[in-house]
């Protein structure tokens, strides 16, 4: 792919491309490759190469799934940083409690989780909020909701204050307990669909239908939504609770493009360590692009106050993967110009369609406080 150079430089490059030449150096990985057991002697390796140890360093006979062989990628990405804390392959009948409770030591204060509602687990929670962390999670609409400690309580649950919520409404009870277990929340946000969200789920679950993708057993209306947080009011009004957990879909969209344009889940019958040598190479080469596109979109939001589309920026940068390779490790020549011609590709074919009146990840990303 050809790419335009330009005389004048947009950016500074330099801390960007410094850190990433350090990550990806023959030191770096052998030094990764000799603490964690992949070789024993202390021997120069090729990036490359680096796949194949990973591969081969598990010894296990196959990935298990509940009926037939599977896998997961589990993923906990840090949003305004762009960064991939971290990214594992697991068995596909594990569930994704078991995994989130392996991370709950990882936690730092101040940190803001948000995870779907397959991670949902009330201790979990108490242990990030022990830890100073903060989260924002959805409720199951069948878990029982507590106002007292008094055990004659009858409970009630999110379908109860439909009543009480007109469409687009929003409303906030402190200090209830959940479960049965009564756990207590310092925070119950209650939100109501509008009319037109309600509507364009009612199509999307028609669309499901006729695809066959869902029975009529699973079709299920629920016009409100609950969320619990530990967030003080000051911090996050419960208006921005319902539009910060939608940045939840952004991993959603980051797996569609990694379906779309790198397709790891076209999966041919091989050889588990033919597997694991494809899984991580396309991996790695989705974390590299996964940098490289993070860095030129917030480039040109900070800017230009300009949003480029996740897709279409994922698409051009890892069709110059083979470039940007050769520009780091091979030539050592004219590499700013390589990236600011990246950049200016990107800034002329990879403009996003946004919605009227909807707000992007970067302007919910610098509401947050801190």
């Amino acid at each position: 792919m050809s790419l335009p150079t330009l005389s004048p430089q947009k950016m500074d490059w330099i801390p960007f491309l410094h850190t990433f030449k350090q990550i990806f150096s023959s030191e770096h990985l052998n030094e990764i490759a000799v603490q964690h057991g992949f070789k024993k002697r202390n021997r120069k390796i090729k990036p490359e190469d680096f796949i194949a140890l990973c591969a081969f360093y598990h010894e296990e006979t196959g990935y298990q799934g509940c009926a037939q062989s599977s896998l997961k990628i589990q993923v906990e990405y840090e949003m305004k940083q762009g960064q991939f804390l971290h990214l594992d392959i697991r068995n596909g009948k594990e569930h994704d409690t078991t995994y989130a409770a392996t991370l709950l030591h990882t936690v730092q204060p101040g940190d803001l989780l948000l995870r779907d509602l397959g991670y949902f687990s009330l201790d979990g929670l108490k242990s990030i909020h022990e830890q100073g962390g903060y989260y924002i999670s959805r409720v199951k609409h069948n878990v029982k909701i507590y106002f007292t400690k008094e055990r004659t309580e009858e409970p009630k649950c999110a379908e109860d204050f439909i009543k009480n919520l007109a469409p687009g409404e929003t409303m906030e009870v402190h200090h209830v307990s959940i479960s049965q277990k009564r756990i207590p929340q310092p925070r119950l946000i209650l939100y109501r669909l509008t009319e037109k969200q309600e509507r364009d789920r009612e199509e999307k679950w028609n669309q499901r239908r006729k695809k066959r993708k869902h029975t009529s057993k699973h079709r299920q209306t629920h016009p409100i939504y609950a969320y619990i947080t530990n967030t003080s009011v000051k911090e996050i009004a419960k208006e921005a609770v319902y539009v910060l957990y939608s940045l939840r879909w952004q991993i959603e969209i980051l797996f569609k493009v990694w379906k779309s344009i790198f397709r790891i889940h076209r999966i041919k019958k091989v050889k588990k360590e033919r597997l694991d040598c494809h899984l991580y190479g396309t991996l790695i080469s989705i974390l590299i692009s996964s940098s490289v596109t993070f860095k030129i979109r917030s480039f040109l939001y900070q800017k230009e106050q300009r949003e480029s589309s996740e897709y279409k920026t994922m698409y051009i940068v890892k069709e110059a993967l083979p470039n940007i390779y050769i520009h780091l490790f091979k030539t050592h020549k004219k590499i700013t110009a390589f990236f600011d011609g990246l950049y200016d590709l990107i800034r002329k074919n990879g403009k996003k369609s946004k919605r009227w009146n909807k707000k992007s990840p970067f302007d919910m990303l610098e509401a947050l406080p801190g």
